[in-house]
């Protein structure tokens, strides 16, 4: 009798779908749901997504804005949207940085099932100028050979807020920046290196990008570091305050940094100097250039005075900013009429920009 019963018992189990010996689904701490709205289009098809201890924990505000600022391509720049929504590139939100690791972390100790650990491996966020990550907002795994996801934080391992330096719709495109140097590496032709950011083409037009806009030896006497112009004047740098909102200390002296000198930190220094000392990976790497020029062309903000947006204004990096106005906007290159008539720097002296136009199409 105790057999028969047990007998009808598996029968039902199997009628309704389910094993009696099937182990339960692992209940991972950390979980990501879709952001949605109306639209069911890309990312709102379950490509952005929010993460949390549950749907309420999960940062759904931030959340909301990175979807936004994705969708948002869609009218700016759709050769670049399309590249994102053909991939259906996945942006998650987390709160932060510890639940990001915990996330990939419970994963790649016990993977879903149709996964395997591979599949979910993830990087440190720190980096040798910031071992703890107090600077870490965002990050896009892998660089090459193809992304696979994004993750953007929205409080760092200090407990900054992320709207202490920039904002969810500069970081969103910055990010998305990574992707689109995946995504165009062979424009400019045969590219070995996989990324746009490291082609011959690029590597051209940011050598004549960094001696117009920021001179490596000399002081440039047409661009006054501080005071009234100047490039610093108000602006601070990426030292995390921890428990503060004032997002880094000023990099020139007097009120609100708009005094007649650098501080004592950055005495001496000249332009691009002060930017690699201030602003950690920004300006040293090529592809935060390129994703710093997307976020630029897709018109967000990074929140004055703490971000970089405003160095690559008045025509600064003016040869790699049109190489990414056309790549983004339309999906092609700029022609050699277009680079040659690129212009220096307001302020710099005036005259052409002298940017190469090897390699670009004649029309």
């Amino acid at each position: 009798m105790k057999r028969t019963i047990m007998s009808m018992l598996g029968a039902l189990a199997v009628a309704a779908g389910f094993s009696m010996f099937t182990a339960p689904a692992h209940a991972y701490t950390i979980n990501c749901y879709p952001v949605t709205n109306s639209q069911t289009t890309y990312p709102y098809d379950g490509s952005a997504e929010k993460c949390g201890t549950s749907v309420n924990a999960a940062p759904t505000q931030k959340a909301n804005g990175m979807a936004g600022a994705l969708g948002s391509m869609k009218l700016d720049m759709l050769p670049a949207y399309n590249n994102l929504s053909n991939a259906h590139a996945k942006f998650r939100m987390f709160n932060n940085p510890t639940e990001y690791k915990t996330f990939f972390q419970e994963r790649k100790v016990t993977p879903p099932s149709g996964t395997s650990s591979s599949d979910w491996e993830y990087p440190d966020v720190t980096s040798p100028d910031d071992p703890v990550g107090q600077k870490a907002w965002g990050v896009t795994y892998p660089l090459t050979p193809a992304p696979r996801w994004t993750a953007i934080f929205a409080t760092n391992f200090a407990g900054v807020t992320l709207d202490s330096y920039a904002n969810i719709s500069y970081l969103t495109a910055h990010e998305s920046g990574h992707w689109q140097d995946y995504f165009f590496k062979d424009i400019a032709g045969t590219n070995l290196s996989g990324l746009l950011s490291q082609s011959s083409l690029w590597g051209r037009l940011i050598a004549v990008d960094l001696e117009n806009s920021m001179p490596p030896s000399v002081i440039d006497q047409f661009m006054p570091q501080c005071g009234t112009g100047g490039l610093f004047s108000g602006k601070t740098d990426f030292t995390v305050i921890p428990g503060s909102a004032a997002g880094g200390y000023y990099i020139c002296n007097g009120t609100r940094g708009r005094g007649p000198a650098l501080n004592n930190k950055y005495a001496g220094a000249t332009n691009r100097v002060v930017l690699n000392l201030a602003y950690g990976d920004n300006f040293k790497l090529e592809r935060e250039i390129l994703s710093n020029e997307t976020a630029f062309w897709e018109s967000t903000t990074d929140d004055a005075p703490h971000g970089v947006m405003s160095y690559f204004d008045s025509n600064r990096f003016g040869c790699t900013k049109l190489l990414m106005q056309r790549v983004l906007q339309d999906g092609r290159l700029p022609t050699q009429s277009q680079m040659a008539a690129v212009v220096k720097p307001i302020g710099s002296g005036g005259g052409l920009a002298g940017c190469p136009v090897t390699g670009l199409p004649t029309n």
